[in-house]
Parts: C-alpha cells; structure tokens; sequence
C-alpha cells in the first residue's frame, strides 16, 4: 500500500467499503454524474471527509503538524485515503490546504492555533509586485507527487479529485492576513481601490488556472474550486469581481486548443454576463460526445444561492450548493444543462444516526431520477461530527435503490 501506515487501515468487516460493489465503479458513476448522464443512485463523497472528525486523523496529527501532513506525499496520501478505506466514499480528494501555493508566490504563511497568518499582507502596489508567478511542479510538488500515487493505488476504481481556492477566497486571506474578519478588509479595498483589487485577482486567478492544470496532468479526475467567501459579496459586485475570473480559470482549465483571449473574458456585457456562452460544455468536454479528456469542474461557493445563476455562467460543469440553497430550486431555475452537488447541512449529523438516515433517504428521493448529481455536505464536516453518523450517510446514499 502508499503512504506511511496504510496497510494498517484496513475497513471495519461489514463497512461499506467491505462490502463488494455493485453497477459501475464509482469513477465511472462519478463522472457520468459529473456530465449529466448517470443512472441509478448518485456518487458520494464529503467535503472535509479526511478531517478532525476520525481518530485515525486525529492519531496522525498528534505526531505531526497540519502543515507536515500537506507537504510530505507520504503522509498526505495516508490522510486522503482515510474515508476510502473506513468508509467507502465514491471519490478521494487529495488532502493539501488551499492556502500553501501562496507560499510559492512569494507570501510566508504561518498556521497557529488560531488559523493561517500571512505576515506580510498585500494591501498595496509594493507588496502586489512581491507576488512571483507560482511554477506548480516545484512549489506545489509535495500535492502533484500525492495526486500521482493515489492514482497509482486506485487506478480505474475510484475518482481522486483535486482542488484549488478561488481568486477572490484567496484575496481575503490576503489582504486580512490573519483569521477571524472574514472579508471585511477585502470588501474595504473592493469599494476603496478596485483597480488594485483587480490586479491581484488576475494574478491570482493565473496562479489558479496553472496550479489546477498541473493537478489535472498529474492525474485528477475531477477538480473543485472553493470560492467559499465569494457569497459575501451582492450580485453587482459578485459579477464584476469574481465571475470574470471563475470563468478565467474554468476555461484555461479546458485549454481550448491555444491561447486564451483573457481581455474577451474578463469583458460583460450589459447585463453582467459574458458574451462568450460555450466554455461550460468545453470546460470538461461536451457530456454527450462522451469525451473523457478533460476533468470536470467543481465551483463552490459559501452562501451562494443569490448569485446561483452567475455561478452556473463560469463554466464550471457541477455546482456544489450550500444548505441554505434548495435542489430543487436550483434545478428549477438552472434547468438540466448542469449538474449538482450537495448539500446536506454538516449540524445535521449530530442528529440520532436513524434520523440522520431518514434525511439523507428524503434527500436522495427528491433527486430521484436525476442523471446530473453528486451527494454531498453542504459545507465541510464538522470536527466534533460522530464517525457513525459518516458512515450511516455514506451507506445510506449506496444503498439506495438497491
């Protein structure tokens, strides 16, 4: 097995993942979701799956730092086959923070028992020219190599999805610099400085773009953007400082056979959208040709649901809706022509477990029928959440309709 101590995770017998599979592997019922094609039960996997929550986890960081785990392959590929292992999720995301390539860009981070510290904020043109192009296969290796040898351990079996954060996310952190203000200091210069503020989410979102590709190329099926604090801003703002860089980044991600026009990509038209309306199908192929060369994209964005049509206008294939958001709803308004993830709400799974089980059935019997979702949290799982409320999800969403 790969990674450090990873032929001691062997699935307790009767776990979901001793259990043989039935119908497709779950790569393939991962992807056929992902393109709005799959039949039969949804794919499932959990935001935050390798988390705080398992003992296991918990045993690893008690020997080492968080840090340590991103950036040592050998440990970050025991983490992110965790849920795999105990609990049997259709997809392994690789285990890495969304924050370290900064550090390739120039920018020390630190992480306290706070939260991440940059000590050295870009809250000016000084410090915005400090900022280096990131170069992945060096800066970011550490997540590459992980990437790799998951693909190596689960070849064809199991989708192994990486992730990246978004342009404005990643602006908050920072122009912040420090945890605990969420985006009031980015929100400040949004309305203060724009331009500047434009300037390094275009540095940033180039980054993005290099950082996911190179994931892609060192195997990720699939990829997911987490623009989580981009629901902080209305839909004018959202418009004008997010969705042109989204889109940005889920179209070099297609690598539309050449160069990309950036200046057409960051134009609006009169009403906010972008006048170029393909890059959804091109993004990860078009989902009725069947073609498996690109991996699809993931938007996710916190609080989202007011701006829920922009977020289907990026170019991102799936969507991946907080709690607050309704399936239905959103299916409604978005119509077939993309797929959904989520959103059951992490507090939930402090409920009793049959109660946990009796909202994932009501759940998974509304989307019944539906060839284009992915079961998901609606946010990360939470550090105190009970390792049998995990599983009766993961369990209750593979054995529905069997």
């Amino acid at each position: 097995m790969i990674g450090m101590g990873t032929e001691n995770l062997q699935a307790p017998e009767g776990s979901p993942s001793s259990v043989p599979p039935r119908g497709p592997a779950p790569l393939e019922r991962f992807l056929a979701a992902a393109r709005g094609r799959n039949r039969g039960r949804p794919p499932v996997w959990l935001m935050r799956q390798a988390g705080r929550y398992l003992p296991e986890y918990r045993a690893i960081r008690g020997r080492r730092s968080f840090k340590e785990m991103c950036q040592d392959p050998d440990l970050a590929v025991e983490v992110s086959l965790l849920p795999h292992r105990l609990l049997g999720v259709d997809a392994v995301i690789v285990f890495y923070d969304i924050l370290i390539p900064l550090e390739g860009m120039g920018m020390p981070l630190q992480y306290t028992d706070e939260g991440p510290v940059f000590t050295d904020p870009v809250r000016d043109e000084g410090a915005l020219c400090r900022l280096r192009p990131l170069e992945p296969e060096h800066h970011t290796a550490s997540i590459l190599t992980a990437i790799r040898r998951l693909k190596e351990e689960l070849g064809a079996e199991k989708p192994v999805l990486g992730f990246a954060g978004g342009p404005f996310t990643l602006a908050s952190y920072l122009v912040e610099g420090r945890p605990g203000m969420g985006v009031e200091a980015v929100k400040r210069i949004l309305f203060q400085a724009p331009a500047f503020l434009h300037r390094l989410l275009e540095r940033l979102a180039e980054m993005t773009a290099a950082y996911l590709k190179a994931q892609v190329r060192a195997g990720a099926d699939a990829v997911q953007l987490f623009d989580t604090w981009a629901g902080q801003l209305g839909k004018e703002e959202y418009r004008e400082f997010v969705l042109p860089y989204q889109r940005w980044i889920f179209r070099e991600l297609g690598d539309l056979n050449g160069a990309i026009d950036r200046q057409a990509l960051l134009s609006r038209d009169g009403d906010g959208y972008f006048r170029d309306s393909a890059s959804a199908a091109l993004c990860s192929g078009d989902p009725r040709d069947g073609d498996k060369r690109h991996a699809p994209a993931i938007l996710f964005v916190k609080d989202g649901n007011h701006v829920l049509e922009e977020m289907a206008g990026s170019g991102a294939q799936v969507l991946s809706l907080d709690w607050r958001s309704s399936l239905d709803g959103a299916r409604e308004r978005l119509g077939a022509g993309i797929a959904l993830q989520g959103n059951l709400d992490p507090a939930a799974l402090f409920a009793p477990v049959e109660a946990v089980r009796r909202r994932v059935g009501e759940m998974l019997a509304g989307r019944q029928g539906d060839p284009a979702y992915i079961f998901n949290l609606g946010h990360g799982l939470l550090p105190e959440t009970p390792v049998d409320s995990v599983q009766a999800v993961v369990e209750t969403v593979k054995s529905f309709g069997s």
